[in-house]
């Protein structure tokens, strides 16, 4: 029973105060502890007989759930819920227009499992642009960061650059935004979406080639 109140009440707590971090995840803590301390406290008051038995079959194991929940959430292990990516992709261009975003990509018809250009062909004065589409709830508001990892010989993943991005909940499809790249050099790329202190909520890999000038045309998707 701690597992179900304490999850249910780390995913709504924050869907009411329209954010994420730290005092927020607390706080959801403390409201998902109450219903079954209060409970408990009920017990004592109307049946003292019954408190020893209620007490080691809800109280301890809520606080084992509880201290398993704030370990987890130190070194990371929890999704930063309710924000979730349902789609993130590599492109060589993206245009606002008044509802839309126009996404500019080279990628073959036949590559259906990649999202844009994750086989990036880039040319002289190019820029690589990362979209996606996040969820959160309405009137959620928080920010995320951008951050560019260049996959190195001798030290694997290294961090290249971070972008914050300021989200706005509402869209049944989810909040879009971008961010783009230009200066870069060749080899395998990672861009994660993190939230501020840290936790990850999506990812997209490509690898990058740069090339001479040469005539070309692209596609676009329309999100």
């Amino acid at each position: 029973m701690g597992l179900c109140v304490l999850s249910f009440s780390a995913y709504v707590v924050p869907i009411f105060v329209g954010s994420i971090g730290l005092v927020v995840f607390l706080l959801s803590m403390f409201a998902g502890c109450l219903p079954l301390v209060g409970a408990v406290w009920w017990l004592r008051r109307r049946s003292p007989d019954l408190f020893p038995r209620a007490r080691r079959q809800m109280l301890v194991p809520l606080g084992g759930v509880l201290v398993g929940f704030l370990v987890f959430y130190f070194f990371r292990l929890i999704p930063p819920v309710p924000l979730s990516i349902p789609f993130i992709g590599i492109y060589h261009a993206v245009e606002k227009t008044q509802d839309t975003y126009r996404l500019s990509h080279e990628r073959p018809a036949w590559r259906i499992w990649h999202h844009g250009d994750q086989e990036f062909l880039a040319q002289p004065g190019d820029k690589v642009y990362v979209f996606f589409r996040i969820f959160s709830p309405t009137r959620f508001s928080d920010q995320v960061q951008l951050r560019w990892y260049l996959k190195e010989e001798a030290r694997g993943w290294a961090l290249q650059d971070t972008i914050p991005i300021k989200i706005l909940g509402g869209r049944a499809e989810g909040f879009r935004g971008y961010g783009f790249k230009s200066n870069y050099q060749p080899g395998e790329w990672k861009v994660q979406v993190e939230t501020t202190d840290g936790r990850e909520i999506g990812r997209v890999y490509f690898h990058l080639e740069t090339r001479p000038e040469w005539p070309r045309s692209f596609e676009i998707d329309i999100e």
